[in-house]
């Protein structure tokens, strides 16, 4: 558990409330909480906790304030994915400030070509709520316009935002320690040598958990509004299915294995992991 993490929570629930636009004043109150870093590893300022409690505190946040609480799960989420990342990306994050924030986009939306002192990253992607909150975002791209899937980390100075809408990069510069392959996230080889539990869970139950909780939260921050007995029940079985397979998750992976999507199926949580 994180305790000073909920009480930060409690301490600036009023300020929350009070408005519903996600503006400076917002995100130093949500920066202030340390949600976005309850995922992140210890070595960097992080809590590394586990994922329910994670959800938990993404879920009240949500009720109080429903774009703090998505932008939360968002760069919490991009935070363990991090994690797994050649030491010098995550050196080159977080070693200088601990709350540097990471959001990500992952559709596979971008080329990313070789190049003599690299790659070069170019592509267009819909931007995320909270992306121009974040110092650096993950975006997903193919090798070489092949069938190989990467997680691309870039600077927030090297995007374009147009519109509004999305996210334009056109030919940045990439070393290759800020590049993740996608595959070795998902079948967990990209955990090897880390030591906690959290990180050898499986990409689809974790990626996908910030937006649900998110998403749950929101919904019990209107029925406090709203009452109504049956979206109430529904609200109700949502929480406890999505906390029961992200702590049976967590044990098998404390079990020294990788868990399978099974679980994730069952709870539909694998709608929202990226395709």
């Amino acid at each position: 558990m994180t305790p000073q993490v909920f009480a930060a929570i409690e301490g600036c629930a009023a300020r929350l409330r009070s408005s519903d636009r996600l503006d400076a004043a917002a995100v130093a109150v949500l920066r202030g909480t340390g949600v976005a870093r309850m995922l992140q590893p210890e070595d960097y300022g992080g809590f590394a906790t586990h994922p329910g409690d994670f959800a938990e505190a993404v879920m009240t946040l949500a009720a109080l304030h429903g774009p703090a609480g998505w932008v939360a799960g968002m760069v919490g989420v991009a935070g363990w994915q991090l994690a797994m990342a050649p030491r010098r990306g995550r050196d080159e994050v977080w070693e200088a400030d601990a709350d540097t924030w990471v959001t990500s986009v992952l559709e596979p939306a971008g080329t990313l070509t070789p190049a003599a002192d690299g790659y070069r990253l170019t592509g267009c992607w819909p931007a995320g709520l909270g992306i121009d909150h974040g110092d650096w975002v993950l975006l997903g791209a193919r090798l070489d316009g092949g069938p190989r899937r990467v997680h691309v980390l870039v600077p927030r100075a090297e995007l374009r935002i147009v519109a509004e809408s999305h996210v334009v990069v056109a030919g940045a510069a990439v070393p290759g320690y800020r590049v993740l392959d996608y595959h070795a996230l998902v079948s967990g080889a990209a955990a090897a040598g880390l030591r906690n539990p959290i990180y050898r869970m499986p990409f689809r139950i974790i990626y996908p958990l910030g937006v649900g909780a998110a998403v749950i939260g929101m919904a019990e921050g209107a029925l406090a509004r709203h009452p109504h007995d049956g979206a109430a029940a529904e609200i109700r079985a949502a929480r406890v299915a999505l906390l029961d397979t992200v702590t049976k998750s967590f044990f098998a992976a404390l079990d020294g294995g990788l868990d399978t999507v099974d679980s994730a199926l069952r709870a539909g949580l694998c709608e929202m992991a990226a395709p």
